[in-house]
């Protein structure tokens, strides 16, 4: 009995934090997490509080409260806002952590004519924002000795792949796949602690440049990877690794 006391969030249902979780991808895993039945808290990270708090008020349900930290991932303090919101609403809890909140810059042209400013914009959305969350809940992960943590990567962020155009985008996303590996080294001792990348495909939300006209997909299909890592439990599950559609990619 000891080993389950010590593992009793898996006994209980979900605390669940999603970044940018206020439209398109972010909302569907929320809305994928919710449908699950799984969490009893689902902590929407957002800048806009206004439109997220209204989202959150329809999205609440007797089993499971939707609730709104207003934070900005390129805020220092982005960790210690979060991590007081936890410890006052949830009982300093973070089972799931799903880092969503990323920019594709319309901009963000062939590698000669990026600009560094829209380098570093892009890098400190999509690659120091999720740095920073994961070393916010990490401790409380471990503390609980559970957690699941989700980096929302992409396919032109892997490197087996690599081509031209979209620079600043493709590096922040292969910058993001390399702390997935290294925070997978760092949890090894931890066995129900599983961090993994994915990638969402090419889905119509407002973060697609108009010139990607094959994006297809909609938001709930590209969430559903997000939501099937977030839930995963027993010994085979995965750490370190890539997907797309619930399939494993190539770095």
């Amino acid at each position: 009995h000891k080993s389950q006391h010590n593992r009793s969030p898996k006994m209980s249902k979900k605390v669940a934090v999603v970044t940018g979780a206020n439209r398109g991808i972010g909302l569907a895993i929320v809305e994928g997490l919710l449908k699950s039945g799984e969490c009893s808290h689902i902590v929407m990270v957002c800048r806009d509080q206004k439109a997220a708090a209204t989202i959150a008020a329809k999205l609440t349900t007797k089993a499971c409260a939707v609730l709104v930290c207003a934070a900005d991932v390129t805020d220092d303090k982005v960790g210690s806002t979060l991590t007081a919101f936890l410890a006052k609403n949830t009982g300093d809890r973070c089972d799931i952590l799903v880092n969503n909140a990323g920019i594709l810059k319309e901009h963000d042209k062939d590698f000669l004519h990026g600009t560094l400013d829209i380098l570093r914009k892009t890098f400190e959305i999509n690659t120091v924002g999720p740095v920073k969350l994961i070393q916010a809940v990490l401790p409380l992960m471990k503390k609980n000795k559970y957690g699941r943590i989700v980096n929302m990567s992409s396919g032109l962020g892997q490197l087996s792949e690599m081509g031209g155009k979209y620079t600043a985008y493709r590096i922040s996303k292969t910058g993001l796949n390399a702390v997935t590996k290294i925070v997978t080294a760092e949890t090894k001792d931890f066995d129900d602690i599983a961090c993994n990348s994915m990638c969402p495909g090419f889905v119509k939300t407002l973060l697609t440049p108009s010139n990607m006209t094959h994006a297809s997909k909609t938001p709930e299909e590209g969430a559903a990877t997000a939501v099937w890592l977030a839930l995963q439990s027993g010994k085979s599950m995965p750490k370190g690794k890539f997907f797309r559609d619930k399939k494993e990619m190539d770095w």
